[in-house]
């Protein structure tokens, strides 16, 4: 017998696919009647009063109810205090990823636990960007094999279940379940909500071994690797694996539309998935009420983002005719203000009710109205919010919070980003600026919509409206066809841009790509290896010696660091990240509450601190807090980290109080 749930999808996506297969033929007979000059005022007369399928589907809030299956365990879907072990391979959205689905799970009443030897569910979270951190997942697998084993031959209930969650799943579903028959189920990037029914089916007997569910039922293969148009779990706040780390993911994308020939994402994830801005805003303010002081915007493509109530409210607009379809061109163009000049796409958007393709202006109205000489926006035709309007809308809401993102493409990078980014004090200077290759001719074997001169003009026009911007990057070395003379083209615009730092990678071939379809993966290994050590070796050279021009004894020798954890190499020593993302590592020592301009530092060491506080001349004094602001003048440096001596703590709107008020460093 085979497992219903096996080959569905859910009640839910099935019922959305078919409102959108109605939809479409809907707008088709639209047409049809408005292209009939006899009916066409009649016909729109009638249809103008009618309401639109946007009304129903906005309006459908009703929980989808599963049908009861009697081969599961609905104890189990319960959870019954079940103890759950993750581990996590892999990306930023996969640790993302790991709390969706552990928030959940602990939903259901399952615990989550921090030793191995002690879980019933072990689900590992895995990546497939490249063969050795599949490799990792293989390597695990094959030790957790010898504890499932153990538990069985002792009779021990409840049995151990294993899943494999996320990219892998997705990409390797027949090779993972022939693998010693020891995996249980799997679940894609956008099936996490199916966890509990995943588990109860896994499960064939209850938490008593002497009570039978269905004894004449033996389990298949259960999966849901299946990707979504629509899944972004944007109704589920992420439950946090460290409660107490100042810093927090939140997911505001998911999918990627860029089809790079070296990309398995778009095979793994799907296409581009965006949360409401109203979803996002409310998951920071409960991040905010935890303590949190650092938000990472997510996504895999996270700067094409745009606020999809927005687009159906534009769409349900031209529906109307409230708006000439005629009107209406591809989300991006050639032409369009919303993409870095030379920049293009490397694939086909849909043409149905996007923006307009006029180019002109208007003011867009911040709350701070100081925004307003700075931040422009297309005209009142288009009114869709994107990644621009966002990162301002969370800037101005969350003042204290300071704001990253990740992972971006080059050709998402307009003005108006890049002088929000100026204008904000809470968004970080720092700008991750994916290279791949210094070659325009390998890049366009890679697909990546732009040449080594658009890329290196970017850089310049972010330079130029960005301050101290802080700029890092991934290179992949040894690509298809990638001959001695690309490679130096890459060693050139890395010595051109001089990056902060450099994520390097040899070249991994994917299946399911389009280098794996259309190329052959002919640079041997070894020249892989001599080619990426050349790349290391140049990259940690520009590091250091920008961070020795950049902070130790420099203008920008004092940095605000936001304190993250005690040093892992002496619990006398504290370690955050300042504005640019670097590591800070500093002795944790009392500093003044407060930045006074003739402060004595010799003083923080008299016999009257003792304890937490102490006061110098009405300053209190106390040791800097994890989850909290201070003060740092750098002192040294490696390749990767800075070191330094605490000031004096403070806040993020303090601080910048400071550096507008004193005329000279801040010492």
């Amino acid at each position: 017998m085979k497992c219903p749930y096996d080959h569905r999808h859910g009640n839910q996506i099935n019922m959305l696919e078919k409102i959108k297969k109605i939809l479409l033929i809907n707008n088709v007979l639209r047409n049809i009647v408005r292209s009939n000059q006899n009916t066409k005022l009649n016909t729109e007369e009638k249809l103008s009063n009618d309401p639109s399928l946007f009304d129903f589907l906005a309006k459908t809030k009703s929980p989808i109810k599963f049908e009861k299956i009697p081969y599961i365990n609905y104890d189990i879907l319960k959870g019954q205090k079940l103890k759950v072990y993750f581990e996590i391979h892999g990306c930023q959205m996969n640790f993302n990823d790991a709390e969706i689905a552990w928030s959940i799970l602990k939903n259901n009443n399952y615990i989550k636990i921090d030793k191995l030897l002690e879980a019933d569910i072990i689900l590992i979270v895995t990546c497939a960007i490249r063969e050795s951190a599949e490799l990792k997942i293989w390597n695990k697998l094959h030790s957790l094999k010898y504890l499932k084993i153990q538990r069985e031959k002792q009779n021990l209930y409840p049995p151990i279940k294993i899943g494999i969650l996320g990219c892998m799943a997705a990409r390797l579903k027949e090779k993972i379940f022939e693998y010693d028959n020891m995996i249980d189920f799997i679940a894609g990037p956008d099936a996490y909500r199916d966890l509990p029914i995943l588990l109860a089916s896994a499960y064939l007997k209850s938490l008593d071994k002497n009570e039978s569910i269905n004894d004449n039922y033996q389990p298949q293969n259960l999966a849901n690797v299946l990707l979504s148009l629509d899944e972004t779990y944007a109704d589920i706040i992420p439950e946090r694996f460290n409660s107490l780390s100042p810093s927090a993911f939140v997911s505001i994308m998911r999918g990627c539309n860029n089809m790079c020939s070296f990309c398995i994402v778009p095979f793994t994830r799907g296409r581009e998935k965006n949360r409401s801005i109203q979803s996002i805003t409310n998951e920071i303010l409960c991040m905010t009420e935890q303590g949190v002081k650092e938000i990472i915007l997510l996504g895999q493509n996270v700067n094409s983002y745009f606020d999809p109530v927005s687009y159906h409210e534009q769409s349900h607009n031209i529906e109307k005719g409230e708006m000439s379809p005629n009107q209406t061109t591809k989300l991006y163009s050639n032409t369009t203000p919303y993409m870095s000049k030379g920049f293009t796409l490397n694939y086909k958007k849909k043409t149905d009710y996007s923006i307009t393709g006029d180019s002109s202006y208007q003011n867009f109205h911040y709350q701070n109205e100081a925004t307003l000489n700075c931040i422009r926006v297309t005209n009142s035709a288009d009114k869709i919010s994107r990644f621009p309007h966002l990162i301002a809308a969370v800037a101005e809401k969350f003042p204290e919070v300071r704001i990253r993102f990740t992972s971006p493409h080059p050709k998402d990078f307009p003005d108006e980003l890049l002088h929000i980014i100026n204008h904000y004090p809470n968004i970080c200077k720092q700008i991750h600026l994916p290279l791949q290759s210094g070659s325009t001719r390998v890049l366009q074997l890679m697909k990546r919509g732009y040449t080594k001169e658009a890329y290196l003009e970017l850089v310049q026009n972010i330079r130029s409206i960005i301050k101290d911007v802080s700029l890092t990057t991934d290179v992949i070395a040894g690509f298809c066809g990638e001959s001695e003379s690309d490679h130096l083209d890459t060693l050139d615009v890395l010595s051109q841009v001089r990056f902060d730092y450099v994520y390097n990678f040899a070249y991994s071939m994917r299946e399911k790509t389009r280098a794996h379809r259309t190329m052959i993966d002919d640079v041997p290994a070894e020249v892989k290896n001599e080619r990426l050590e050349e790349i290391i070796a140049l990259s940690r050279t520009i590091s250091l010696q920008n961070f020795q021009n950049k902070f130790v004894n420099s203008p920008q020798d004092t940095q605000l660091v936001l304190v993250e954890k005690a040093s892992k190499r002496s619990d006398n020593h504290l370690c955050g990240r300042c504005d640019s993302g670097i590591n800070v590592i500093f002795p944790k020592i009392k500093v003044a509450s407060e930045f006074e301009d003739h402060f004595d530092a010799s003083q923080r060491d008299r016999p009257t601190l003792s304890g937490d506080g102490g006061e110098i001349n009405g300053n209190a004094f106390k040791y800097p807090e994890i989850g909290k602001y201070v003060a740092v003048k750098i002192t040294g440096c490696t390749s990767q980290t800075l070191k330094g001596f605490p000031l004096f703590n403070t806040t993020l709107k303090d601080f910048e109080a400071v550096k507008k008020n004193t005329s000279s460093r801040i010492t």
